[in-house]
């Protein structure tokens, strides 16, 4: 979601926003989302679910990304997902929630007397542990987006200073000048008797 608009931090925050008409909240074309919205037995989620189904907030993969995003508008998906169709900060002003309502695992399915399952199970931890997995979904991401960072036109923003931002500088400086004509005048206009290095 875009950083101008205050994000929803939570499905509580996220389903009152919605409910006020602040927000709308599209799911993918598909998915078991707006079903487990609904069957979770929260009443917020529930509320959020509903709302979702009656107004047929829905989004395709096959869709530009960019074109939906707006100011009120907040996507359910995978953060790994999002991170792959749209890429990774600082390179877009999407902000990711904190709140999730499901973790789904994966895994590879073996044959019951496969010969090199613990070599596998070794092999695929090290992937894992080391990063590499990390490492080239952060590059894929990357690359799937490169051309849309390119076409980025970046603007300098242009910020002009007001006598009210310098006022601080101002005060330091005449303050600091005064100091130095302070110490000026009383080095010339002290007496020789008041050095003790003068004999």
């Amino acid at each position: 979601m875009p950083e101008k608009v205050p994000v929803p931090r939570s499905f509580e925050e996220l389903s009152k926003a919605v409910l006020s008409g602040k927000y709308k909240c599209l799911t993918p074309i598909g998915t078991v989302d707006r079903d487990l919205l609904r069957a979770s037995g929260i009443d917020y989620m529930v509320k959020l679910g509903d709302t979702i189904e009656k107004n047929d907030w829905t989004f395709s993969y096959g869709e530009n990304f960019a074109d939906l995003m707006n100011e009120s508008v907040a996507l359910l998906i995978a953060l790994k997902s999002l991170q792959l169709l749209l890429g990774t900060p600082p390179y877009v002003s999407v902000k990711p929630s904190d709140d999730y309502f499901g973790i789904w695992n994966s895994g590879i399915a073996l044959k019951k007397g496969f010969c090199c399952r613990e070599q596998l199970n070794n092999v695929i931890h090290g992937i894992i542990s080391g990063g590499l997995y990390e490492k080239w979904f952060d590059e894929f991401a990357f690359t799937g987006t490169l051309h849309k960072r390119l076409e980025l036109q970046h603007e300098e923003p242009q910020l002009q200073l007001t006598l009210q931002d310098l006022k601080l500088a101002f005060f330091i400086l005449f303050t600091g000048y005064a100091f130095a004509l302070l110490a000026f005048l009383l080095e010339v206009l002290s007496p020789y008797s008041f050095n003790i290095f003068y004999s």
